[in-house]
């Protein structure tokens, strides 16, 4: 099946021009300090995943869930199938359900491996593979069967850094340690072993207590 036309789907908001200093206020938050900028190649992909919603000093389980989920598939499938999950995955944080108050990275990615399972483009194995070991790689405290986000007395959130170099660790450890696009290589399998993470996860849709 050739790769889905995610991006087609998404709604475009109409934006004001900008005024020049406006802009210039722009450039200057998105020039990356040097505590800031990806080290790895794990931290590229999370901060190209996040996009706007990249915070320097706060990224959570959820968050790193999503964006190992969105690594291990460029390691297996390539960058197109990469760049559709992508797509698929803003669309679905854009499409929150009514229950939730902020939309939740933990049900975007699993409603995307979902489409792609239901489009062909992958075996539920494997979408059941790439799950369970992106959910292991992402776990910031001893709960290992939950992923948290940043809202509440049972957040979960660590700097980008630290992050960052926390999962690249972990991927690297399990030998399924993220590649470049010029070293990249198709591979027949992932290295999962014990994940350590879990079978069953709780749906996160409503069902923990949030603040504004």
């Amino acid at each position: 099946m050739t790769a889905m036309k995610i991006s087609s789907k998404l709604k475009v908001a109409a934006r004001k021009e900008p005024t020049q200093e406006a802009l210039s206020v722009r450039n200057q938050r998105r020039k990356p300090s040097r505590s800031t900028t990806p080290t790895t190649e794990f931290g590229r992909t999370l901060r190209d995943l996040l996009g706007n919603g990249f915070k320097p000093n706060e990224v959570n389980e959820e968050e790193l869930f999503a964006a190992t989920t969105h690594q291990l598939i460029k390691n297996r499938f390539g960058d197109s199938i990469a760049r559709d999950f992508k797509s698929a995955f803003k669309l679905n944080m854009a499409d929150k359900p009514p229950t939730e108050k902020f939309a939740s990275a933990e049900r975007a990615t699993k409603e995307s491996l979902k489409f792609f399972v239901d489009s062909t483009l992958m075996t539920r194995e494997e979408a059941k593979q790439i799950r369970d070991l992106a959910f292991a790689s992402a776990q910031l405290d001893e709960n290992i069967d939950v992923a948290w986000d940043s809202l509440g007395d049972t957040k979960a959130t660590t700097s980008f850094i630290n992050g960052e170099k926390l999962v690249q660790g972990r991927l690297e450890a399990s030998g399924n340690a993220p590649v470049t696009a010029s070293s990249r290589t198709k591979v027949s399998a992932l290295n999962y072993g014990d994940t350590g993470g879990g079978a069953a996860r709780r749906s996160r849709g409503g069902g923990m207590k949030r603040s504004a």
